[in-house]
């Protein structure tokens, strides 16, 4: 991989909405994505999306960087887009470039930086009176823990815990069994194959009425 050149930096980084105890790692690469990309392209940017697949044994096990689109690599586009609740088309288009690039964060033109681990994105919603559903990404493969109740400060010794063990970039549960009219409070700690963990502010979400 000779325009392939990997840094690891340890740190630790505080997120506004909350700590987040981090490891950054830096992977020099030619650009972020931002060209569609398909079955026969070309080029530095199937490197970049072939060198950030091959970091994920689950995905892309075969792991090549060619900068040739191949069937391998539309595979492990399609398993990544499953994965993350998109179509699976095996293509790069708008919806998966967005993912990707959520994957990356810019330092500047020439240079990227994944973080692990870290929650992209947390949604909570209740559209009845007993039952709620919970949803979050994360821009690794990560397991996750869940702790919700009603009382905040939310105190995670007591609060009712759900844990999901697959590693996935994309975790959701469904509540039942909520008291009507509630406002419940929710905690998310995800963790990555290496053992890092990182912890989310408490939020919380209503359930409706009668």
């Amino acid at each position: 991989m000779k325009n392939i050149k990997y840094i690891f930096v340890l740190a630790v980084l505080f997120v506004a909405q909350g700590a987040f105890a981090q490891i950054t790692v830096s992977s020099t690469v030619n650009s972020s994505f931002s060209a569609d990309l398909g079955l026969g392209s070309r080029g530095e940017q199937v490197k970049a999306l072939q060198t950030l697949l091959s970091k994920m044994p689950n995905i892309y096990p075969e792991a090549y960087v060619t900068g040739y689109f191949g069937k391998l690599t539309e595979n492990a586009v399609k398993k990544l887009q499953k994965e993350n609740n998109l179509d699976q088309v095996g293509r790069v288009g708008p919806k998966t470039r967005t993912l990707l690039n959520s994957l990356l964060i810019s330092k500047n033109t020439d240079s990227v930086v994944y973080e692990v681990p870290m929650v992209n994105v947390l949604e909570a919603s209740s559209n009845s009176a007993t039952t709620g559903y919970l949803f979050w990404t994360t821009n690794k493969l990560t397991t996750s823990d869940l702790w919700y109740g009603t009382n905040s400060p939310l105190d995670t010794a007591v609060a009712t815990k759900v844990s999901d063990s697959s590693k996935s970039f994309s975790h959701s549960h469904n509540l039942s069994g909520l008291a009507t009219s509630t406002t419940y409070y929710y905690i998310v700690k995800v963790t990555d194959e290496r053992g890092n963990s990182a912890t989310t502010t408490e939020k919380s979400f209503k359930t409706a009425s009668q």
